[in-house]
């Protein structure tokens, strides 16, 4: 059996020497990782997990701020872009009232002027006095276009008929009773004259529309105007004052430079646009929707027009004109676009300096482990007691501590078995080189017996007996146990056969209690020590007594063998002592104590365990006493 562990444990050393030879720890580690990374994927590499789950957390975290900061940072702009347009839309509005208050002084100035008591009775007046009043009329409008030069031209519309009209280079004067000039027949007639306070404004008419251009030799550029018109009412009769402004002027007031990426216009209640910078939509529908505001608040809305979205922002003016600015909501937000470029940028950016040093990062973190997966490795193709150098100062140094630990511990337990089994292995081939045949021994000693018999020598008969019985443990029972009752019967029939030849002079004393006699012991531990004691503690002087006394506790069973013969030395209980710790007892000492002390101590060690086996001491009485220490079993305990 012993033989056939050893051949095991050369070969377990082939296998290893074959495996472990070639490893290079340096590249075959990385090699290694590859392989593990294209068999089984990304998803089993630890670091792959730990880097995937920090990118993840990063980019979900990082995603949100810059999401929310890009929200933040557009509600701001966009409000602020807005605040601003509606201060700016408000300063226009005051510069609106401002003018139309003061066209409003300009008109009721000129009716005051203009008295039109005067030129009642038009119709019976002579060529001379219509000539007079006519010219009273035309210079007073004359001084007044003088005086402004936003006022483009001003006309009269009296109730009769009568129409005088100012222009920068020419003057008109008709008297039509049927009233064919085309503004009687307008709804801003109507209104006009229904309208008793204050000026009515009102577009979409031209300076072609004012004049009689179709007498001239060429036609004029056409120009729009915005027109103001007031009821004048004089006993009796009514006129209609009306004063055309140049849309250049007057689009000037709220017109500038921020608003060449929208549209900003005025619309009347209606919402028919009579400014514009956009001329081409004078007199058209502004498609604004939504009621009428107090005056001098702003409104901010954001519509569709025309297919597009816009933000709009309106403000009722004093006299219930709206100015309303619209500007496309990609030109509010054109800064905005930058702004995401920004961020998105900034993001790529972090992004990839996070997988970079991330990357890095958990790459260094992780190289201890690396390290202690490839020192596993090794061990498991048979490196024995490798450990890792400079662990670091963290929950997984403290754990390759514990590997370096644990490692050690194997390799010693490695060998210390592989002593064991050399040990073994060694004790058999002893007891096989001294072993001779068992049948022809015991048959040759029944032939000496018998012979004895014949020739009437009981005591050569009874010395061949005892003999007889004292090896036929050895050649009858294979058993590696046998009772602590056999192995006293052993030592009696040493002695027995020892007196033979002694006289009777060696005695043996044993004091067991009855219960222990039927425990189980290994062979032959007791015999070595009582003969160890007739060879060195009598050195065969033919007399002495040697005592056996077993005593036990919870744990252990305790053989006391001690002798009366010569006291041992200190030095040379010390020697002893030392060699039973250490199994340094030499070959000498073996062959003259039969298997010997050595024997019995490494068996003893090897059944029972380390903390077992034969202690030898001075006892009370100045004897050599010898302790088999032997660990209980379930009889023993009981």
């Amino acid at each position: 059996m012993s033989i056939e562990k050893e051949r095991q444990t050369e070969q377990f050393y082939q296998n290893r020497s074959r495996k472990s030879s070639g490893q290079n720890i340096n590249t075959e580690e990385y090699e290694s990782c590859i392989s593990r990374l294209l068999k089984h994927g990304f998803r089993h590499n630890f670091s792959f997990q730990i880097i995937f789950a920090f990118l993840f957390v990063y980019i979900l975290i990082i995603s949100t701020s810059f999401v929310i900061l890009y929200w933040g940072i557009a509600r701001v702009l966009t409000d602020n872009a807005t605040e601003e347009r509606n201060e700016r839309l408000r300063q226009s509005a005051y510069n609106i009232d401002s003018f139309c208050t003061e066209l409003d002084y300009i008109s009721r100035r000129l009716s005051s002027q203009m008295n039109l008591w005067e030129i009642n009775g038009y119709e019976t007046m002579t060529d001379s006095s219509r000539a007079y009043y006519a010219t009273s009329i035309i210079s007073r409008m004359t001084e007044v276009m003088s005086n402004y030069d936003f006022i483009q031209s001003v006309c009269f519309y009296g109730t009769t008929g009568l129409t005088i009209k100012v222009f920068d280079k020419s003057n008109e004067i008709v008297y039509d009773s049927d009233k064919t000039d085309w503004f009687y027949s307008t709804d801003e007639y109507q209104q006009i004259l229904e309208h008793r306070q204050g000026l009515v404004w009102y577009g979409g008419y031209t300076n072609l529309d004012f004049s009689s251009y179709q007498h001239s030799i060429k036609k004029p550029v056409e120009e729009y105007y915005l027109s103001a018109s007031r009821s004048l009412l004089s006993s009796g009769q009514y006129g209609i004052l009306t004063i055309n402004v140049n849309m250049e002027d007057f689009t000037s007031l709220y017109n500038n430079n921020d608003n060449a990426t929208g549209d900003i216009l005025i619309t009347d209640s209606a919402g028919i646009i009579l400014s514009s910078n956009d001329e081409s939509s004078i007199g058209k529908s502004s498609l604004l929707e939504g009621p009428l505001i107090k005056s001098g608040l702003v409104s901010s809305r954001t519509e569709i027009i025309n297919g597009q979205k816009k933000q709009i922002s309106t403000i009722t003016l004093n006299n219930n004109m709206i100015l309303a600015s619209m500007i496309p909501l990609r030109a509010i937000t054109k800064d905005l676009t930058w702004l995401r470029l920004i961020l998105i940028g900034l993001y790529v950016l972090g992004l990839i300096m996070a997988v970079s040093l991330s990357t890095i990062w958990i790459h260094r973190l992780m190289q201890p482990l690396y390290q202690l997966m490839h020192t596993m490795k090794q061990i498991e193709f048979g490196n024995l007691g490798l450990t890792i150098a400079d662990p670091p100062n963290n929950d997984l140094g403290k754990l390759i501590e514990q590997f370096n630990e644990m490692s050690l511990s194997v390799k010693n337990l490695f060998d210390y078995n592989l002593q064991v089994e050399s040990d073994k292995w060694n004790l058999e081939m002893r007891a096989l080189q001294k072993q001779i045949n068992p049948h022809f021994i015991y048959n040759t000693l029944n032939i000496i017996k018998w012979m004895a018999l014949i020739h009437q020598e009981n005591d050569i008969a009874d010395c061949i007996t005892t003999f007889a019985d004292y090896m036929e443990p050895i050649f009858k029972h294979k058993q590696t146990v046998c009772s602590l009752e056999d192995e006293l019967n052993y030592a009696r029939n040493y002695i027995k056969i020892i007196n033979y030849r002694c006289a009777e002079g060696y005695k043996l004393e044993t004091d067991v209690e009855d219960s222990l006699l039927q425990h189980k012991l290994i062979r032959f531990i007791i015999q070595p020590i009582v003969e160890n004691a007739v060879i060195h503690g009598f050195q065969r002087c033919g007399t002495g007594t040697i005592k056996i006394s077993v005593k036990k506790d919870r744990l252990y069973l305790f053989i006391h063998i001690s002798n009366d013969g010569k006291r041992i030395s200190c030095n040379r209980l010390q020697q002893i002592q030392y060699d039973l710790i250490h199994s340094t007892v030499s070959s000498k000492d073996e062959s003259e104590a039969h298997v010997g002390l050595a024997n019995v101590n490494r068996r003893l060690k090897m059944f029972y365990g380390p903390d077992c086996g034969v202690i030898v001491n001075i006892n009370q009485k100045g004897e050599t006493e010898f302790t088999l220490k032997v660990r209980c079993t379930t009889n023993c305990s009981s």
